[in-house]
């Protein structure tokens, strides 16, 4: 992917869901990877007390903070850092906690404002399995609005954005979420599973995807990374250029 340069002002991007084990970390690693490709400015602060994998992955250090976010407190607290700490130019990138749907339901309408307040795109990394609870917690915070939205389909769970059955069912009264969601100008993205191997070594050695060259993989595993990442980079590419003010 190419260098952007001149990015400013650097958007908010939150990933979340109401649900644990949907790959909601691990979509926030493959954005962290692209963003850092693509030669942004990124910050990361991680909310996932037990496996923060954000911090575990391109952190310690200034990088990646560790910030709980269980409370409207914490939530303040977080958007005070940001005020205070994290340049205009620069994208933040949040990995909330696991079962951080009501959060997003009572905080997220005010670090919307405070992105609005800033000048800066935001987005909300929704991370998606193939159960309807995922569902449920995405429709219950609709008043922030789907424009936001990028719907995050978890490969581990179907073979192919198709097989998303219940994301692409129409509502008793009502389009599919997809629908909505794509109509009010959300965005939707696939990420292919990685091979287990792979991730296995990449967890092992705490290395971010970027650095994946690092680990001890054999050539397969090095062939199937550099395609998983092809892959990736391509299903980012258009928050890449929500990012940059360009066309999905």
């Amino acid at each position: 992917m190419s260098t952007y340069s001149n990015i400013s002002p650097g958007g908010i991007i939150a990933t979340d869901n109401d649900k644990g084990g949907v790959g909601k970390s691990f979509t926030g690693l493959c954005l962290a990877h692209c963003l850092t490709i693509a030669g942004f400015a990124w910050v990361g602060i991680d909310g996932d007390r037990r496996n923060a994998h954000l911090h575990r992955f391109h952190g310690p250090g200034p990088k990646v903070r560790r910030l709980p976010l269980d409370t409207v407190e914490h939530w303040d607290q977080m958007i005070d850092t940001i005020e205070r700490d994290v340049p205009l130019d620069t994208v933040v990138l949040i990995d909330c906690p696991a079962g951080a749907g009501h959060m997003m339901e009572v905080c997220g309408p005010r670090l919307k404002a405070f992105a609005a307040h800033q000048g800066r795109p935001f987005m909300r990394l929704c991370a998606m399995d193939e159960e309807d609870d995922v569902l449920l917690a995405l429709n219950r915070t609709r008043s922030l609005g789907f424009d936001h939205v990028v719907a995050c389909l978890n490969g581990r769970f179907a073979p192919s954005p198709e097989a998303f059955e219940l994301w692409r069912k129409p509502m008793p009264t009502a389009p599919s979420l997809r629908e909505q969601v794509l109509n009010a100008g959300g965005i939707e993205l696939y990420i292919p599973p990685l091979r287990a191997t792979v991730r296995s070594q990449l967890r092992r050695a705490n290395l971010p995807f970027h650095r994946g060259n690092e680990a001890s993989l054999s050539w397969s595993e090095t062939q199937s990374l550099a395609n998983w990442l092809y892959q990736v980079e391509t299903a980012f590419a258009p928050v890449i250029a929500r990012l940059t003010g360009g066309a999905q």
